[in-house]
C-alpha cells in the first residue's frame, strides 16, 4: 500500500486498520506521512508544536506506541525512528525496510518468499517472531549517484 496523500486518505487508512482516529493521532500520522523519511520522537513533538505549543513527549509517545500496536507505524530501532506502515494488510508477515544511511530515506517492502524462508529459520529454531521488521542500512541509488 502507498502511503494516504491526503488527510482525508488518512480517515479511510483508520478505517482500513479497524483502529479510531483521534485528532492526535490523525496529527502524528499526518507528521509521518509529510516526512519524507522516518522521524524521532522529538522530531514529530517539535512539528507537532507548531499547531499543539502544549504537547508534551509522553503524549507523542503514548501515541506513537498505540500506532506501533496497531501495525499502522514502525518503530525502526537501529536509529529510534519512526515511519508509517506502507503494507495494507496487518503483520503476520516480515516487513523489510532499507534505510539509506546518508539521506535517511526509508522504503519497506515484504516478499513472500522472504517471509517463508524466515518462517522456516523461526520455526527450526523455535522462536515467534514478536517483531516482524528486517532493517537492513544501505545506500539508496541517489546518494550513490552524487559520490
Amino acid at each position: 500500500m502507498s502511503k494516504p496523500s491526503q488527510s482525508l486518505d488518512i480517515q479511510q487508512f483508520a478505517l482500513t486498520h479497524r483502529f479510531k482516529l483521534t485528532d492526535l493521532r490523525q496529527a502524528v500520522l499526518t507528521i509521518l506521512l509529510e516526512s519524507p523519511q522516518p522521524l524521532g520522537a522529538y522530531e514529530i513533538l517539535h512539528i507537532l508544536r507548531k499547531t499543539r505549543p502544549s504537547a508534551e513527549p509522553p503524549t507523542v509517545y503514548r501515541v506513537l506506541d498505540f500506532l506501533e500496536k496497531q501495525q499502522v507505524v514502525h518503530h525502526l530501532s537501529h536509529n529510534n525512528t519512526f515511519m508509517l506502515c506502507h503494507i495494507a494488510q496487518r503483520h503476520q508477515d516480515v516487513s523489510v525496510v532499507f534505510t539509506c544511511s546518508q539521506c535517511q530515506q526509508a522504503q519497506e517492502f515484504s516478499d513472500p518468499n522472504l517471509v517463508a524462508y524466515l518462517a522456516v529459520l523461526a520455526q527450526a529454531q523455535h522462536i515467534v517472531i514478536s517483531n516482524p521488521i528486517l532493517q537492513i542500512s544501505g545506500q539508496c541509488k541517489d546518494c550513490l549517484a552524487r559520490k
